[in-house]
């Protein structure tokens, strides 16, 4: 999870919305390693979570800090 949240936290420093997508997140993923971290699946396991269902959106920092807090409960219930 820390490497998941490193990535999220530089790829939507990076953009200039503040806002990323799948793509980018495994763009800026391969890009930071030399070896394959996520695969798309495993990608989009984590925005559907962090976007409550909708996994095609781009997400904020801030959609992904209930992810990414180990207290979390999920909001869309």
């Amino acid at each position: 999870m820390d490497m998941v949240e490193r990535i999220i936290r530089e790829a939507t420093k990076k953009s200039k919305d503040g806002r990323i997508d799948q793509t980018d997140f495994l763009n800026h993923a391969a890009a930071s390693s030399r070896y394959s971290l996520f695969t798309p699946m495993e990608a989009s396991i984590i925005f559907h979570f962090a976007g409550c269902g909708t996994a095609s959106q781009r997400l904020a920092l801030i959609d992904f800090a209930q992810f990414l807090d180990p207290r979390w409960k999920s909001p869309c219930e």
